[in-house]
Order: C-alpha cells, then sequence, then structure tokens
C-alpha cells in the first residue's frame, strides 16, 4: 500500500516538475517574438462534472458533483502562437464519500456521527487563479485550435456537506484545507466574430494534487484528491 502511494506521488510531482520546465522552455524558444505584444480578456462559463480519489480503501467513492466555473481569463501573448494565461474564477467541486464505520463530521455549529455506509455528499466552492501556458495555431480560416496547460491555485471560500436520512446541508469549513494546488490540461477551438471577438469551446481536465481533507475528529488516514471534467464556453475580446 505505502508503495502505491509513492509511485502515485512521484507521478504527481513529475506532472508539476514537467509543468514548470515548460515555460522557460517557450519563452526562450520564441524570444524573438516579443515585439509582437497582445492581449486578450475573456468571459468563459465552464459546466463542471467532478468527483473524489481517495488513498484509503476503507473509503468509497459514491458519485460525481455536478458543478459550474466561471469568471475571466486573461491571455498575455508573447510570440504569435504562445500566450501566458491568467484570470480569475470561482469553482465548485465535489464529489460523494462513504465510510465503512461510523465518522464523525465536524461541521461550523456541532459535531454529527454518520452511520457505516451513508453517502456523504461534498459541495466545495473555491476562488481560482490559474497560471498556464497557451499553444494556439495559425488562423485557419474562422477558426483556431489551442492547447492550454497549467496551475491553478484553489482557495477555498466555502464548504458543505449534506448526508441523507442523516445530515442535512450543512457548512463544513473545519473538514477542507483553505489551499489547494491543481494541475489542468485542456484544448479547444476559438471561432472569429470579425476584428478581436471570437466565440472559444473547449474540454478541460483538473486533478489537485494537495489533500482535500483535514481529516478532523480522527478520520480514516489517506489523502482525498478532487478531479474534474468541463466543457469550456466563452467569448474573447
Amino acid at each position: 500500500m505505502k508503495s502505491k502511494q509513492n509511485g502515485k506521488d512521484r507521478h504527481k510531482r513529475g506532472i508539476l516538475y514537467l509543468l514548470i520546465l515548460v515555460f522557460p522552455v517557450f519563452i526562450l524558444h520564441t524570444g524573438t517574438g516579443f515585439s509582437q505584444r497582445k492581449n486578450s480578456l475573456a468571459i468563459s462559463v465552464d459546466p463542471m462534472i467532478s468527483w473524489f480519489a481517495n488513498e484509503n480503501p476503507v473509503i468509497d467513492n459514491k458519485g460525481s458533483h455536478l458543478g459550474l466555473k466561471y469568471g475571466l481569463v486573461f491571455d498575455h501573448f508573447f510570440d504569435e502562437n504562445y500566450a501566458i494565461t491568467t484570470g480569475l474564477s470561482f469553482t465548485r467541486l465535489g464529489g460523494y464519500m462513504a465510510y465503512k464505520d461510523s465518522v464523525s463530521i465536524l461541521s461550523d455549529f456541532d459535531t454529527i456521527l454518520i452511520p457505516p455506509g451513508n453517502s456523504i455528499h461534498y459541495a466545495i466552492h473555491y476562488l481560482n487563479i490559474p497560471f498556464g501556458l497557451k499553444l494556439k495555431t495559425v488562423q485557419i480560416g474562422y477558426k483556431t485550435f489551442f492547447i492550454d496547460l497549467g496551475m491553478n491555485a484553489l482557495f477555498r471560500l466555502n464548504a458543505k456537506a449534506s448526508a441523507s436520512n442523516t445530515m442535512i446541508k450543512q457548512p463544513v469549513n473545519n473538514e477542507i484545507n483553505l489551499f489547494n494546488l491543481a494541475y489542468y490540461l485542456g484544448g479547444g477551438m476559438e471561432y472569429s466574430l470579425g476584428g478581436s471577438t471570437s466565440l472559444m469551446g473547449g474540454l478541460y481536465f483538473t486533478n489537485t494534487l494537495l489533500d482535500l481533507s483535514t481529516d478532523a475528529l480522527n478520520k480514516p488516514p489517506g489523502r482525498t484528491y478532487a478531479r474534474g471534467l468541463s466543457v469550456r464556453l466563452g467569448v474573447i475580446f
């Protein structure tokens, strides 16, 4: 079990190191294009499905959560086809977990005992600040294709949990860590409407790198991660 966990940790660290190394490589490769500066701003709405992954076999991941991500995306082009991308958005991640033994949930108001096997639904609202690299093709007719990869800094705004027949929706901010870090990979297409205005559509995958749970009240050990798949819809100005 320990070797399996170490393997997962090495895999995630490898992805993180790869993303960190990508940025200087592209900047050095395209340094002659810095004179062609261009910025773009987009409004995006991403319907999302997310779920939990847990390292402890006594915790079952019971289902997925329908959420939404919405906000602003800012691209700064340091070359015609490469951009540093950042922005600000609000993200709702979540999922369902069931413990094989009884477990206590620490809400903001009380401690609630959940019987064995009951599915607990968590919904977590984050402030999301991305930092990534966007690679674009040349425009083909009205279409431009892109690949987008990078990191998300996630700051917990609030977290709520509920369990069927046991607990109505309760704030559980003490159960969820204040900060998390995730990597994301995505791609899609932009369709020009003329001038600098375009419609944007894409598909994104995200995966947190740090443990979501504080393991309050001596819950079973084991890191919990959130994964999500979203469809990006937006307008670029």
